[in-house]
């Protein structure tokens, strides 16, 4: 899926450039991060805040990959350790160290951040200056959020996926194929809706409650027009208009009485 993104952006990667990965919620940004951090051995990060947590990530990934020794923590002994025992090392470690200790070499290997546009500044700013050492490649929404990032990048743009790429994605959910048909119809192309329906079917059963149009202005409307007609065959002494808007004001309140009926059904 989305093959030619992934090749501009391993393209991109490879020379160093960083890339800013455009696409509506559930449009599969993570599952694209994910997948291009797996084919380059880079560095997934779900997010920059808390800060000193995912600059503990980063180093502790660098010294599993064999790219660091830092404070006599090597990739041997690194590698059975999960995070939370490598934070104890660093815990006493200031945040402006840590990351004074990853920005004062450059790094080879890509550095993958998602939905960099719900950041706060402060985490921005520790982005912005991650980007002087590792190749970033980043995901966002809403554009006014990352501007000063995307005058730095090359944006990839995930569209909506073509239907047979949508129903790749559900063979391995076994479906039937009424299911299946009503997902790609509702997913409208977005990866991340068509699995969350996957799995969840009982979600396409719950349909959208239907809008009940209010009636009270419109029959406001034409009793008023009723009601000044008669007052005008009243003034000009024309009976044919006069009973033309008895006849009016009598079907009025008929049609006002069922559908008041029907609205309280």
């Amino acid at each position: 899926m989305r093959e030619d993104q992934k090749r501009r952006a391993l393209e991109l990667l490879s020379g160093r450039k960083h890339i800013a990965v455009r696409g509506e919620k559930l449009s599969g940004k993570t599952h694209f991060l994910k997948e291009l951090a797996h084919q380059t051995g880079g560095i997934y990060i779900e997010r920059i805040t808390p800060i000193k947590r995912s600059l503990v990530r980063i180093t502790a990934e660098l010294i599993r990959k064999g790219l660091a020794s830092i404070d006599g923590l090597d990739f041997r002994e690194a590698r059975y350790l999960d995070d939370s025992e490598i934070e104890k090392r660093f815990r006493s470690v200031p945040v402006e160290i840590l990351l004074s200790m990853l920005i004062e070499e450059e790094w080879d290997i890509p550095l993958f951040v998602d939905d960099v546009d719900l950041e706060s500044q402060r985490g921005k700013a520790v982005l912005e200056s991650l980007m002087e050492s590792f190749p970033v490649c980043f995901s966002f929404t809403k554009p006014k959020q990352v501007l000063k990032f995307l005058y730095r990048s090359t944006t990839i743009r995930l569209e909506p996926v073509p239907h047979y790429e949508i129903r790749a994605l559900l063979r391995e959910y076994n479906l039937p194929d009424s299911v299946e048909r009503q997902i790609i119809a509702k997913s409208g192309g977005l990866p991340g809706v068509a699995v969350s329906l996957a799995k969840n079917p009982e979600a396409l059963k719950d349909s959208p409650p239907a809008r009940k149009l209010n009636m009270t202005f419109i029959l406001l409307a034409l009793v008023s027009v009723v009601v000044i007609a008669r007052f005008i065959a009243l003034g000009t002494n024309d009976t044919d208009v006069y009973v033309l808007a008895g006849i009016g004001y009598g079907l009025m309140s008929f049609l006002r009485f069922f559908i008041y009926r029907g609205m309280r059904q």
